[in-house]
């Protein structure tokens, strides 16, 4: 299930609730998601590598863990009038 990781800082420096989940599916990874605690808006999401696989000092993948894997950071969201318009 969903574990509450609380308050934390978001790679940006903005404060948000995050909670995360645990999956063993390809390699043990925590995936995190951060929201702002006033609007409920996703501020980001990270996907953690938690367990090394093999038996040496770094894992294969070249990274001491745990080891960030992959995050995006979320800086707007709105509507716009049509798919050709950015914010």
């Amino acid at each position: 299930g969903w574990i509450d990781l609380g308050s934390v800082t978001d790679r940006l420096g903005r404060q948000g609730i995050a909670v995360a989940y645990e999956s063993n599916y390809d390699r043990p990874t925590r995936y995190v998601l951060i929201f702002n605690p006033g609007t409920g808006m996703l501020l980001g999401d990270e996907q953690i590598a938690t367990t090394q696989v093999g038996n040496g000092p770094i894992d294969p993948l070249g990274v001491r863990i745990p080891a960030v894997l992959d995050y995006h950071a979320y800086i707007a969201a709105g509507h716009v009038p049509d798919t050709h318009t950015q914010l």
